[in-house]
């Protein structure tokens, strides 16, 4: 095994970093649960007031998966006209 050792001990691979979970988790859901979660994700963003908190948050999903991050962009847009 190799890698560096990260927080609380654990064993940090070379391809870890904070978005890979989320993206794999995205990418194996079915289509239905996706824009499911898009859709609440959007809705919940929508409330967000503050610009640079909205961007900020849409690049993290995008770093996720950018088709992930270019739905919940898209609901958000519909839902703040």
């Amino acid at each position: 095994m190799s890698g560096s050792v990260g927080p609380h001990g654990l064993i940090k691979h070379r391809d870890d970093d904070d978005y890979v979970q989320a993206g794999a988790l995205y990418r194996v859901i079915k289509e239905d649960a996706r824009q499911r979660l898009v859709d609440n994700i959007a809705g919940s963003l929508a409330q967000v007031t503050k610009p640079d908190v909205v961007a900020r948050t849409l690049e993290h999903f995008r770093k996720a998966d950018s088709e992930y991050g270019e739905r919940i962009a898209v609901a958000f847009g519909r839902l703040r006209g």
